[in-house]
């Protein structure tokens, strides 16, 4: 695609260059190379504009990356958080249900929970009873 006779592209402007080296420009081809000249200029003006646009633009990509790196980490820490407290209670619930277990000398009674009077209390009992309805994920069973 050719340029249009009343905007010197860049062969049109190396043809004049190449013409200065000749012998002197006539009035007409040094206006048409000041003319180029200044719309390159302005070209580049504009495309530096454009480039510290682009460079702002990725400064703000750079600091939502980073921040939803920060926030993706906080996270994974805090279900790391979680998982380790699940983990603990489970394991908690395991060492209360090991501890509540059938007495050896009576199936029937549990090993540790007792009345007012000292009386063994039925197997399951209370506490047992609780752990099984709530089952190991916290959730109601019953």
């Amino acid at each position: 695609m050719t340029q249009p006779t009343d905007r010197p592209g860049i062969d049109q402007l190396r043809n004049l260059a190449d013409r200065a080296e000749r012998g002197p420009l006539t009035g007409e081809e040094a206006a048409r190379l000041r003319d180029g000249i200044a719309k390159l200029d302005a070209r580049v003006d504009y495309l530096a504009g454009y480039a510290a646009t682009l460079e702002t633009y990725a400064a703000e990509q750079r600091e939502r990356a980073d921040k939803a790196e920060a926030e993706r980490d906080a996270a994974q820490g805090d279900r790391d958080g979680w998982r380790d407290r699940a983990l603990g209670y489970r394991l908690a619930t395991e060492r209360v249900r090991a501890l509540h277990s059938r007495w050896e000398y009576d199936a029937n009674s549990c090993s540790v929970c007792v009345d007012c009077y000292g009386t063994p209390l039925s197997y399951p009992c209370p506490t047992v009873a609780v752990l099984d309805q709530h089952g190991q994920h916290g959730q109601t069973t019953a």
